[in-house]
């Protein structure tokens, strides 16, 4: 009886997840998810995706910040052997504080350029964060290979809010 329970609430998740709404305006919420393995589908947290609440305050919509430059976590080595070490060591400073106690759950994921075999792009997502009005954390690293070495570069992150967003900040 205890199986047939966790199979129908783990098969109501899967569908509850894969809803089929076609918003796609910045910061909504019930956007179609993009493609995995796709420049577009490598920040998807579908966890995030956070539904609108009869249990949130009148005049609170849940939202997602666009994207803002942003420094790297401290403590990264220069250079890396791949992108998947770059991409490990980078969500450990991005969340070695709080994973666990502030943070559910960080979700690392590497996407090579089609293109140029020495770029590669990297997205740290963390959700289910202990904050009223932050729920998650995207941190997107563009990164570059020189001979046999990977190198972060370029950092961007973006903020899903719980209530809102007013200015590109969480409510």
């Amino acid at each position: 009886m205890r199986r047939s329970m966790t199979i129908v609430a783990g098969a109501a998740l899967l569908l509850a997840a894969c809803g089929t709404d076609d918003g796609d305006a910045p910061g909504d919420t019930a956007a179609t998810p993009q493609p995995l393995w796709s420049a577009e589908g490598l920040p998807e947290q579908l966890r995030t995706l956070l539904p609108e609440g009869a249990d949130l305050p009148d005049g609170f919509e849940p939202g997602t910040t666009a994207w803002q430059a942003t420094e790297l976590p401290d403590g990264l080595d220069p250079d890396y052997p791949t992108p998947g070490a770059l991409a490990l060591d980078l969500a450990r400073a991005a969340d070695a504080d709080n994973l666990g106690m502030d943070t559910w759950e960080t979700t690392t994921r590497v996407l090579p350029d089609d293109a140029d075999e020495n770029l590669a792009y990297v997205a740290v997502l963390s959700y289910g964060y202990g904050d009223d009005a932050v729920a998650g954390r995207d941190l997107r690293i563009t990164i570059t290979r020189d001979g046999e070495d990977w190198t972060a570069g370029g950092a961007e992150e973006r903020f899903h809010c719980r209530r809102g967003v007013t200015d590109d900040l969480c409510v």
